[in-house]
C-alpha cells in the first residue's frame, strides 16, 4: 500500500504538469555561484543544500545535459535514496531497475523532458547515456567520464554518502543535493548534514576547499524560484 501511495502521488503530480520551470529569469547570486561551480571542470564535487524550489536539481540537470552534448562526459548517472522501501530492496517490485526507481526519479525525468523531449530521454536511457543507479547498487562501481546527480541526499545515511562519494573516477563530477530540514530518516544525523559538518571542520576557508575540488552552496528562502506561493509557505514554517 505504501508503494502504491507513492506511485499515485508522483503520477498525480505529473498529470497536472507540475514541472520545474525551463529557465530562471532572474537567478540569485547563490544560483549564479552554483552554476559556476557546476560548469567548472576543475571542481569534482558540488554540494547544494537548502529549501525546495531553489533550482538545485534543475540547474544540475541542465549543466549535465550540456556536458553530455559537448562530449566532455560519456554518461549521466541519476541516484536518489528510496526512503519508503526498507534498505532500498526494490527486488519485489515488477520491472527493470529504471521502472522500479521511476517514482523517485520522476522529478528528475521531468527536468530532462523540459530540456529535451520524452523520446530523446528514452533514447538516452536505452543507450545507457543516462543511467539510473539505486544507492544500494553502487557498491563496487567506478564512474569515469560521468556526471552524477545524487538528489534528496538528506535521506541518505553517512555510510551511504561516503560510499557514493568514493565511486568517482577520472573526469567525473558529482552533484549532491538536498534539504537538511526535510530528512525522512529516523537517525540522529543524515549523510548530507554529516558531510557538510565534516567539510566545514576540515577546511579553514573556501579557497582551501576549492583547491581540493569541492564547492558548497547553501540556499535560503530568498533563492526560491518555484513560485511566490512556495516562498510564502516556507516563510510561514520558519516563523
Amino acid at each position: 500500500m505504501l508503494i502504491l501511495k507513492y506511485l499515485f502521488l508522483f503520477h498525480l503530480s505529473n498529470s497536472f504538469g507540475l514541472k520545474t520551470p525551463r529557465t530562471l529569469k532572474t537567478p540569485t547570486t547563490k544560483q549564479k555561484k552554483y552554476t559556476q561551480l557546476l560548469e567548472d571542470r576543475n571542481i569534482n564535487l558540488v554540494v547544494a543544500h537548502g529549501p525546495a524550489g531553489t533550482g538545485k536539481s534543475w540547474l544540475a540537470c541542465k549543466v549535465a545535459i550540456e556536458e553530455l552534448k559537448s562530449n566532455h562526459i560519456k554518461k549521466i548517472v541519476l541516484t536518489r535514496p528510496v526512503v519508503p522501501v526498507e534498505d532500498e530492496n526494490l527486488g519485489f517490485l515488477p520491472g527493470t531497475i529504471d521502472e522500479k526507481m521511476n517514482p523517485w526519479i520522476q522529478p528528475l525525468y521531468d527536468i530532462f523532458i523540459d530540456e529535451k523531449s520524452k523520446s530523446e530521454l528514452n533514447s538516452l536511457l536505452k543507450s545507457g547515456k543516462i543511467e539510473i543507479v539505486p544507492i544500494g547498487f553502487m557498491r563496487g562501481r567506478t564512474f569515469a567520464d560521468t556526471f552524477v546527480i545524487a538528489d534528496e541526499m538528506q535521506n541518505s545515511s553517512p555510510t551511504q554518502m561516503k560510499m557514493i562519494l568514493t565511486r568517482m573516477g577520472e573526469n567525473s563530477k558529482i552533484v549532491v543535493n538536498g534539504d537538511t530540514s526535510q530528512c525522512d530518516l529516523k537517525i540522529e544525523e543524515n549523510g548530507l548534514k554529516n558531510f557538510i559538518s565534516i567539510v566545514n571542520k576540515h577546511y579553514e576557508n573556501l579557497y582551501e576547499m576549492y583547491n581540493n575540488k569541492i564547492g558548497i552552496v547553501e540556499f535560503d528562502i530568498k533563492d526560491v524560484k518555484r513560485s511566490e506561493f512556495v516562498q510564502n509557505i516556507l516563510e510561514i514554517y520558519e516563523k
